[in-house]
């Protein structure tokens, strides 16, 4: 028949060049092919001009077949060429019987003997046609198609996407920070200074600003007398002095510190330190806040509660100075110099709250993102493998550096060979 007109060969021709270039074409039934009148037909000179009985099979195999004449592409488009094979007949008495081995063996008696030139007039059987005949060499070819599309198309793209996976976990672990192994106690340490030191001292104005005007009573209004102006004082002065009493306003400051230091372990998008990943350190610094500030807070007091006084004791003479905000900015200067000076330390070099965690904080702290990150190392890790086993594959390995599912692939193919 005329390969042409043949349902698979259109039905190829239509298909993806994706799919045609790992086409392999498999002559079935080779055994039925021979040519019973190959003999009758003579040349000019009276001899056979056929090679043998199996003359077609031969030169479909070769590619010099009619049917192939006036075609752009070889063999049809059939990208990875012809094989010949011979069928197991499974109804057949003599061969239904027969393991895949046996028949392998039966068919390779079946090439060496059809193919055999008795004749020296006739040219041997050329030494492609023997490389594409039986199950052996069906076997090989489909390896060889897989194995090249595996080399050229699959595996690079497998890499591809691992290196794109490999660089989203890369991108994750820098977003952890340093690996805790690559970091130590001063590195974190002189993070938390520069921290400090962009913090402090301009949030520290601010914040006794803002604790002082919370606290601070609102004077009532006088009816413009002596005696009202009198009575006005009185009332602010026991409102001011029981709010002192009360003690609120340090512990305020303290929580407004321990805000405004948190920010130090803030998630910072270009850091490599990344401060909040360690809590147990955050902890232990907001907990020396106030060990720091109660150091100095008798003395912060007292200098408020005679500021205070003062203040009072010129309004008396200086009615004009009766004013809330002045009695506000001289609480503000006061918490400033006798409190906020000394938390953050003359010396900018020298946080006492930096030289107090480092007396508490002597071990390495860990971080919490720690699963986090051994997961995607261990991700990591587990694409370097899969990297080297596509790797293998594309230049080929021998069998014993096979992995465990390739080396299970091998022995299939090899069982087709040989039975079992």
């Amino acid at each position: 028949d005329n390969l042409r007109s043949s349902n698979a060969i259109k039905l190829l021709q239509r298909a993806p060049e994706a799919i045609r270039q790992h086409s392999i074409g498999v002559f079935s039934k080779a055994d039925k092919a021979i040519d019973p009148y190959w003999e009758d037909e003579e040349d000019s000179s009276g001899i056979c001009s056929k090679p043998g009985p199996l003359w077609k099979l031969e030169e479909r195999i070769l590619g010099t077949a009619d049917d192939y004449k006036g075609m752009d592409e070889p063999y049809l488009g059939v990208q990875g060429g012809f094989i010949a094979v011979v069928n197991r007949n499974t109804r057949s008495r003599s061969t239904k019987g027969l393991t895949l081995s046996d028949h392998n063996n039966k068919e390779m008696d079946w090439k060496e003997i059809s193919f055999v030139r008795e004749d020296d007039n006739i040219p041997p059987v050329h030494a492609k046609v023997l490389e594409c005949v039986g199950l052996d060499a069906l076997v090989a070819r489909m390896d060889a198609v897989i194995c090249q599309y595996l080399g050229r198309d699959w595996v690079p793209k497998r890499l591809e996407e691992i290196e794109h996976k490999r660089s989203e976990l890369n991108e994750k672990l820098v977003c952890l920070g340093k690996s805790p192994e690559d970091l130590n106690l001063e590195i974190l340490f002189d993070a938390v200074k520069t921290k400090l030191e962009g913090i402090f001292p301009l949030k520290a104005e601010q914040i006794c600003v803002d604790t002082v005007d919370k606290f601070l009573p609102h004077p009532e209004e006088s009816d413009h007398t002596d005696y009202g102006y009198a009575l006005k004082m009185i009332c602010f002065r026991e409102q001011t002095e029981k709010m002192m009493k009360m003690g609120e306003l340090f512990e305020v400051l303290v929580h407004e510190v321990r805000n405004v230091f948190a920010s130090c372990f803030e998630e910072d998008q270009t850091g490599d330190i990344q401060l909040c990943r360690f809590n147990s350190m955050q902890t232990t610094f907001e907990s020396d806040i106030k060990g720091v500030l109660e150091e100095h807070q008798q003395a912060a007091e007292l200098a408020l509660t005679q500021t205070i006084s003062n203040f009072f004791g010129m309004c008396c003479f200086r009615p004009e100075f009766f004013e809330r905000d002045l009695l506000k900015q001289a609480m503000v200067k006061c918490l400033l110099e006798f409190l906020m000076v000394p938390f953050i330390g003359k010396d900018k070099d020298c946080f006492p709250i930096i030289s107090r965690a480092k007396r508490n904080i002597t071990n390495m702290p860990e971080e919490k993102c720690a699963a986090k990150r051994q997961k995607y190392l261990n991700n990591i890790s587990n694409l370097d493998e899969i990297k080297s086993h596509y790797l293998s594959i594309r230049r080929g390995v021998p069998v014993d550096a096979m992995s465990p599912k390739t080396q299970a692939a091998k022995s299939y193919k090899d069982s087709l060979l040989h039975g079992g």
